[in-house]
């Protein structure tokens, strides 16, 4: 009982509330109705200013009531003297209208459309006639000036013209099938309609009549297609190049209807219009001239000639075409705003603002003319103006990148600083490409000492002008500090060409190439470096060490002695000296340089191995053997190491020593027929020529085509007295090696 009276109680004052409401209405009615009868226009257009916004929130912007509001605002606007307001108003009372106005006629079409299925597949053609003229009937007795053309005001006369009339017929029925599934019927409509050659059903009106959808153009185009086999006018081309604009199939259909239909300005306008989008400027412009050769005060294609002069850069003519655009059609937004940017590329920003104010007076939310005149003011010097042009460019569009970074231009020239580097930050993430907004965020963080915030936007610059010294100052001290070497090769580059003598930039570049593998840049850094301090021996190293590395050793030994003469030596020096001698076949320099270094640190395994390679090198095998010997006890699982410790015990005839070696070798890698070679011939050395044969033919299987292997193998063969295998082994080496074929020979002329 309780929820039921609180629910009686809520409804009562719901009531109240509403009635209240509408009471309220009334009188404020009342009051503008009076302005009005009194001629006081301007209380008048105030008062229904309020009225229309409580009817709006009581009833709901689509109620007849508020259409009817906004009709006598539009009325008082346009006794007022002002059109635009007036037209805004009357198009938004004939939506309102138009929508009553379809919801009834859609009520009685349905069940007729229904009908007409049922005829269509009983092939009731009478039926189907008497239904098509009952359609024709409610299509006309509900037309609506703005459902055929929404943008432009129609003349009272035009709403009488038979022609106009049963053209506009035909539309609506075409429309009705269409709505339908009805496609093929709907596209006979649409033809005759277009065939009339009516001057209500223009271009703009076709662009705007159908709806923008993928399956709908296709099943039209579908339709179209099958027409053109009836169709001895042409007028299906036109509508299957109007559904296959974004397609380069729709030159070809508009041809054909321009040949079919040479006077219909509607074909050229269309051809026009899609040679303009394709950016086929000078095209378009032939197109949109020879519609006005047919029609002088066409406004399409007057504004077309503009449009396409400007994108031409052809500005001052622009101009010219522009201002003809708007003697035919004063209230055309779009020649206003490129008449506007078209002086603005002649430097006539003054001239500029009058003419996108009133573009934007006829489009008022378009965030492009609101940018354009801010530049415009910010170029006259009214910077007021501009600041407030570029905040409600952002308020449109919130992402509009150029905006933020002329308002950071803005902030940063009175000095707010937090303001400037948040509208450079947008400007920077919305409008990369814009070059100057990365210089102007990177310096004025740098400025205020945020020199890691600096390095991207700067960075960034450098790349877009490589030479802008004063901005490679500031980035020489970032790049050091975080060590991002490609940035910094480009930055001390530069920075040398001012401070070419500065030892830290030339070594930071030099190590910056080296890290990069730039070996031979950076070694002409350090010569540079030595052109003026010619004593640093760190310098030399880095450069001999270098030379190394590209196997330039004269050069390394070179500057390595110098190293050693200027200061007192280090293993280093000496180590790295010793690879150079090694590398360029001076083992016994090898051999000296290497001891000098061992000598300065004895325990270095690593000097002791470079030590037997080279005694290795110079055939002292017993000397070899024991520095790989002391070598393996700290690296036992080096494979390299104990298959050279097995060479030099094979060449001093020490073969169990040797097998050991080579077969800890072969353990950490069994596949390397080189160490097989030499594990058979320490068992040949050692008489086991069974086992030598064996294991060469598996080295054989690694490599087939070692000469060395079979000449070992045929000296086997020999020795087991296995003539047959010898003379196979001769023939294959003697395709392989003649000379050894030849030795293999001389060493076993008794086969």
């Amino acid at each position: 009982m309780k929820f039921l009276y609180f629910l009686h109680y809520t409804l009562l004052m719901i009531f109240l509330v509403f009635a209240q409401d509408i009471d309220e209405l009334i009188l404020l009615q009342a009051k503008a109705e009076n302005y009005y009868h009194q001629g006081d226009y301007s209380n008048a257009i105030i008062v229904f200013e309020d009225l229309l916004a409580e009817q709006e929130i009581t009833f709901g912007k689509n109620d007849l009531r508020v259409g009817e509001t906004l009709q006598r605002l539009g009325e008082m606007y346009s006794i007022s003297g002002m059109p635009d307001i007036a037209d805004y108003y009357f198009h938004q009372a004939i939506i309102i209208f138009q929508d009553s106005f379809q919801l009834e006629q859609n009520a009685l079409e349905q069940p007729l459309l229904s009908l007409m299925k049922i005829y269509s597949f009983q092939n009731d053609s009478l039926g189907i006639q008497i239904v098509e003229n009952q359609l024709k009937s409610i299509s006309t007795i509900f037309q609506s000036p703005s459902s055929i053309y929404p943008e432009f005001p129609i003349e009272d006369d035009t709403l009488f013209s038979p022609e106009e009339d049963i053209a506009f017929d035909k539309m609506n029925l075409g429309l009705s099938y269409m709505e339908h599934g009805l496609y093929s019927e709907a596209a006979i409509q649409f033809n005759e309609a277009l065939d009339n050659q009516t001057d209500n059903l223009d271009l703009q009106f076709l662009m705007d009549f159908f709806p923008n959808d993928s399956t709908f153009a296709q099943n039209m185009t579908n339709a179209f297609s099958f027409q053109i086999e009836f169709d001895t006018t042409g007028a299906s081309y036109f509508y299957l190049a109007l559904f296959n604009s974004s397609n380069e199939d729709a030159y070809g259909y508009i041809q054909n209807y321009i040949y079919n239909q040479p006077s219909d300005l509607r074909g050229l306008l269309l051809y026009s219009n899609l040679l303009f989008d394709k950016g086929e400027w000078f095209d378009a412009l032939f197109q949109y001239q020879k519609v006005l050769w047919l029609d002088s005060l066409n406004t399409n294609a007057q504004i077309g000639v503009g449009l396409c002069l400007y994108h031409l850069a052809e500005f001052k003519d622009a101009v010219s075409a522009l201002r003809m655009a708007l003697k035919i059609d004063p209230y055309n937004h779009i020649s206003y705003y490129y008449l506007g940017l078209s002086l603005m590329e002649d430097k006539k920003f003054r001239e500029a603002i009058p003419n996108l104010t009133q573009s934007l007076l006829l489009d008022p939310e378009n965030s492009d003319t609101y940018f354009n005149l801010g530049k415009s003011y910010f170029e006259s010097e009214k910077i007021i103006q501009a600041r407030e042009a570029f905040n409600r460019t952002i308020n449109i569009n919130p992402q509009y990148g150029p905006a933020f970074y002329y308002l950071g231009l803005i902030n940063e020239n009175i000095m707010e600083i937090d303001k400037a580097v948040f509208a450079y930050s947008q400007a920077r993430e919305y409008s990369p490409e814009i070059e100057d907004v990365h210089y102007r965020l990177g310096m004025l963080l740098y400025r205020t000492g945020q020199l890691k915030q600096a390095m991207e936007p700067l960075r960034q610059f450098i790349i877009i002008q490589p030479d802008s010294i004063h901005v490679l100052k500031a980035m020489g001290e970032i790049f050091i500090s975080e060590n991002r070497f490609p940035e910094a090769i480009d930055t001390y580059n530069r920075i040398r060409e001012i401070f070419p003598e500065e030892l830290e930039i030339n070594v930071a570049l030099a190590e910056s190439y080296y890290q990069l593998k730039y070996y031979e840049n950076a070694i002409k850094v350090y010569r540079d470096i030595l052109l003026f301090d010619d004593e640093n021996y760190e310098i030399m190293i880095r450069m001999g060490s270098i030379y190394n590395e590209l196997g330039e050793y004269y050069n390394a030994e070179i500057v390595f002695n110098e190293a050693i003469n200027c200061t007192v030596p280090t293993m280093q020096m000496y180590y790295q000296l010793a690879l150079t001698y090694g590398n360029q076949g001076k083992f016994m320099s090898a051999i000296l340089a290497f001891q000098e270094a061992l000598h300065l640190k004895p325990d270095d395994v690593e000097i002791k191995y470079q030590l037997g390679v080279a005694f290795m090198e110079v055939r002292d095998f017993n000397i070899a053997a024991q520095y790989f010997e002391e070598y393996i006890t700290h690296n036992s699982k080096d494979e390299i190491a104990f298959f050279l410790l097995g060479k030099c015990y094979f060449e001093i005839g020490d073969y169990p020593a040797a097998l050991l070696a080579l077969q800890r070798a072969n353990g950490f890698s069994q596949n390397d027929h080189r160490i097989l070679y030499y594990i058979g011939k320490s068992l040949s050395g050692l008489d086991e020529e069974l086992d030598a044969a064996r294991t060469f033919r598996e080295a054989l299987k690694i490599d087939p085509e070692d000469p060395e292997i079979y000449f070992a193998l045929g000296k086997s063969y020999y020795k087991l007295n296995k003539n047959k295998k010898v003379k196979e082994t001769l023939d294959i080496l003697n395709m392989l090696d003649r000379s050894l074929y030849k030795q293999l020979l001389i060493e076993i002329p008794e086969r």
